[in-house]
């Protein structure tokens, strides 16, 4: 039984603390699913501005062009979708800071109280 526990811890660093490798794994596997739900997020934004900006579906000049409501609904769309994919961002990072709080490592930045800069895609 000593074997399988031993196993089952990773070490990090020099560090004295210990994880299980199922703890690790599961915050692997959340980060990669965060990362890889912001890039299908950002694709689609980049989608829908550069419909808003070339004035034709799917940026191609061979389909055909957007009607001037159109364009306004797929900035519309790439905006509302930015500030989603932010808000979601930023709830993941008060979740993890949380989370790991209770074990008392505070991982909160004086920056990440900061604005970040998204509302101002109106502009």
């Amino acid at each position: 039984m000593h074997k399988n526990k031993e196993d089952n811890v990773v070490r990090i660093g020099h560090n004295a603390n210990e994880i299980s490798k199922d703890s690790y794994e599961k915050l692997a596997k959340k980060s990669k699913e965060i990362m890889r739900h912001a890039e299908g997020m950002l694709y689609y934004i980049r989608t829908r501005f550069d419909e808003a900006f070339t004035k034709y579906e799917h940026s191609n000049p061979h389909n055909r062009k957007l009607k001037d409501f159109e364009i306004h609904e797929k900035r519309d769309q790439a905006k509302e979708y930015c500030y989603s994919l932010s808000s979601e961002l930023r709830d993941e990072i008060k979740s993890l800071e949380n989370g790991v709080l209770k074990y008392g490592i505070d991982i909160k930045d004086p920056k990440d109280d900061v604005a970040t800069g998204v509302e101002d895609i109106d502009e």
